[in-house]
């Protein structure tokens, strides 16, 4: 952000080198990068008239000028074809020094001795940019009433400087100059003039002009009229001040609409009425809209886009003549024929700028200063500024009228003392506090023990007590404050259950072989579908992410974890052992935060080597008597996948990679586990009940049952070991086949019954009985019979 000074001090009478005016503005909180002064470096350019224009006798580019200085006249050649008799210039005299380091000293021109030299713009400092178009290849012609002799910076009220600031994103007021003028009111406690009121109060006539907005996205659209323009270009001191700004004059109504906008910060537009489109009666009936379909569009700079639905849209009896926000149309810009003007000022959602911005590619100072948080409020302001300018300076009447004005709603704050000495850890008086807030235009009082402040509907990063601290702390200056010892009472750090299972959990991974590794908190649509996870109204979706690939946020590790296994895949990393322990995204109602463990074993091992591990780490964590029962997850093998239910909830899913994710991915065998560590935690005990080992002896044996392919071993060991059968301790898997010899759709399934007593050594017919109640409930539950 550029400032200049000289505009600046018309609003707050400063009386200070600039370098000071930038030191302590930066020290209350705006922060100026450089000053930048015209005249430091430019030395000895005068003002002078040109009496005559001849040609050069002896060169035909070169031509002869006689100048008047007021006290004496000289001789000039110049190869600069833009000056005529009577027009006041700039001339670097001998020993003049130009912004590039040059020094001029009298040079011959062919017989001809040229004392000194005309300049332009670019031999002040001025960058092409900036520099007006009729000015860029030539000379620089003064308004014709310049005083002759003077400094060529007292002629353009160029003598003060030019401040660079850092504006932060949530500061847009500090955007313009009025938001400058006030942080210099506050720095320097000096009481800033108002804006000039208005010199309007005429409606415009909708009967010839009449706007609709029918998108709530437009929050204020205010109009201003005036007519018999005459195009031309703007005031030298208008232009100077555009140029100081960074901003380059094109003619008068456009620099009014530039001048406005960096001087309240609202990006303004101008129309050509004469070029809007009409009815039959003549009427021009404008409509401020979001795009319905699919149109191509010219911009100002006749570059040529392609809109979409939900477009923000300036349209004429149903013709697009504005990008809203972001560009006018070629099809009703400010030409050297327009006569009738329609002044814009607006505010649209900044959402809604942004993403079409985005998406045209298109980077504007309006869409630059519309994406950020501007006081809707101001649109009004802007357009009866542009109607006085037009007044003053061109003696053209003017009528405005607000066909949506919205005024937000002012945020009431309250502040108590004691929190602001606490915080800035020193004692400033009430008094002081409720100036600085004052002279920052927060409307301040002291209620009782605290401060009610109100604050202004252009200051929207205001909205907690430590915002008005930090304004008052800023404004008295964070190097007045003196160095303090920290103040604070000890306190016993502690981490959540949930993190100090996580820590043992990773350290008992890696005892079994594991590498942990991290993935992204973000994933994309397309490798959720690649891994058939679904998309759903839990699933939680960013507004504004970095890219597609990064829009969702995680429901689950499988998606990354499978992306693991891709590149080893394809890098011939071989056996390949990792777990992650962290957390997935769910909107359940709210944003909700669940901590998984997920285990891969990609091209080791087979699913009873990670059913091992699962059952291994649900016994570190002292969990017990779960059920198993077979898995419906989409990404799992049908066959080979199965989940464990505790306590009525699902807390772990595993089994191997369903073969078609497999192909997708092009890897070869996969094993994954997820243990869902939030849904139990609580249940989680670091208490372990010592159980002694009986001292009678116990047997073991084995049963080869011939059973439906579609039943689960840990149906039938739930359904054992639920019928609390006498001395019966456990059920274990030992083995199952698949072949001709048991029948299609059948396998025959070898179980592991361990058979012991704490009090006896069992007979062999207590041990029969266990044996034959087990036959006898897989034989009437499933339906199996024993192999022989």
């Amino acid at each position: 952000m550029l400032l200049s000074l000289n505009w600046l001090k018309e609003y707050v009478e400063i009386d200070a080198p600039s370098i000071e005016i930038a030191s302590k503005l930066s020290d209350s909180g705006s922060h100026a990068e450089s000053v930048i002064s015209y005249k430091e470096h430019v030395k000895g350019i005068i003002t002078a008239k040109i009496l005559s224009v001849k040609k050069h006798e002896n060169a035909d580019r070169l031509s002869v000028c006689e100048v008047d200085f007021g006290s004496e006249k000289d001789i000039i050649v110049t190869a600069a074809t833009n000056m005529k008799e009577g027009d006041v210039v700039g001339v670097a005299r001998p020993g003049s020094i130009l912004a590039d380091g040059t020094n001029i000293e009298p040079h011959d021109f062919r017989g001809i001795i040229s004392n000194g030299m005309f300049i332009s713009f670019e031999e002040l400092g001025f960058t092409k940019d900036v520099i007006p178009k009729e000015s860029l290849d030539g000379l620089l012609i003064l308004d014709a009433n310049t005083p002759l002799g003077i400094n060529i910076f007292e002629a353009l009220n160029l003598m003060d400087d030019v401040i660079e600031f850092e504006i932060t994103p949530n500061r847009t007021d500090c955007l313009s100059v009025l938001g400058m003028a006030i942080e210099a009111q506050a720095t320097f406690d000096k009481k800033r003039k108002a804006l000039d009121a208005p010199m309007v109060d005429r409606a415009i006539d909708t009967d010839l002009i009449d706007v609709k907005v029918t998108s709530d996205k437009i929050n204020s659209y205010v109009c201003g009229e005036i007519k018999d323009v005459i195009i031309k270009p703007s005031p030298m001191w208008l232009k100077i001040r555009l140029m100081e700004m960074g901003v380059r004059p094109i003619n008068n109504i456009v620099d009014i609409t530039n001048y406005v906008m960096l001087e309240t910060g609202v990006p303004m537009h101008a129309f050509d009425v004469d070029e809007l489109p009409r009815d039959d009666s003549g009427k021009i009936t404008m409509d401020i809209k979001e795009a319905d379909k699919k149109e191509k569009f010219t911009l100002l700079d006749n570059s040529e886009v392609d809109l979409e639905p939900g477009d923000l849209l300036i349209t004429a009896g149903g013709k697009t003549i504005g990008l809203a926000g972001i560009m006018g149309g070629l099809n009703s810009e400010i030409t050297e024929k327009t006569t009738h003007v329609l002044f814009e000022g607006a505010h649209f959602n900044r959402q809604s700028i942004k993403n079409t911005a985005k998406r045209l590619n298109i980077n504007t100072e309006a869409k630059n200063r519309f994406s950020k948080p501007l006081d809707s409020s101001l649109a009004k302001t802007a357009v009866l500024r542009a109607l006085r300018l037009s007044k003053e300076l061109y003696d053209l009447d003017g009528n405005y009228e607000e066909f949506k004005l919205t005024v937000p709603e002012r945020k009431t704050i309250t502040l108590r003392p004691s929190r602001l000495n606490a915080l800035l850890g020193m004692e400033l008086d009430i008094d002081y506090m409720l100036k600085a807030l004052n002279l920052f235009e927060i409307e301040s009082k002291l209620d009782g023990d605290k401060i009610i402040s109100v604050a202004p509907s252009f200051r929207p990063d205001l909205n907690i007590e430590a915002d008005l601290i930090e304004e008052i702390g800023r404004l008295y200056g964070y190097g007045n404050i003196k160095s303090q010892p920290i103040s604070s009472h000890l306190s016993v750090g502690y981490q959540s259950k949930i993190k100090l299972w996580s820590n043992k959990l990773r350290h008992f991974l890696q005892g079994f072989g594991y590498t942990e590794v991290l993935t992204y908190s973000f994933v994309g649509p397309e490798l959720l579908n690649k891994t058939e996870i679904a998309i759903d109204e839990n699933t939680i979706k960013l507004e504004n992410p970095l890219g597609e690939e990064f829009s969702v946020m995680r429901p689950s590790f499988v998606p990354h974890f499978l992306e693991i296994a891709e590149k080893n895949e394809r890098r011939f990393n071989g056996e390949l052992k990792v777990f992650e322990i962290g957390q997935v995204f769910k909107n359940d109602g709210g944003y909700n935060e669940l901590t998984d463990i997920t285990i891969m074993n990609s091209n080791c091992g087979d699913f009873y080597d990670l059913s091992a591990t699962v059952n291994a780490v649900l016994d570190y964590l002292n969990i017990s008597n779960y059920q198993i029962e077979r898995s419906d997850a989409l990404y799992l093998h049908p066959g080979k996948a199965a989940k464990i239910i505790y306590d009525g909830d699902v807390i772990a899913e595993y089994g191997e990679i369903e073969p078609d994710n497999l192909e997708a991915f092009n890897i070869k065998k996969t094993f994954i586990a997820t243990i869902y560590l939030s849904k139990f935690i609580d249940k989680v005990t670091e208490e372990k009940i010592y159980q002694a080992p009986s001292k009678y002896p116990s047997t073991t044996r084995e049963f080869s049952f011939v059973l439906d392919d579609k039943i689960a071993f840990g149906e039938i060991k739930n359904k054992l070991m639920s019928n609390n059968i006498d001395n019966l301790q456990s059920i274990g898997y030992y083995d199952e086949y698949r072949g001709v010899t048991v029948g299609e759709g059948k396998k025959s399934l070898t179980i592991q019954a361990n058979i012991f007593s704490n009090d006896k050594t069992l007979t062999e017919e207590e041990i029969n009985s266990v044996t034959n109640s087990i036959i006898e409930i897989v034989s009437e539950e499933f339906g199996g019979t024993l192999r022989q």
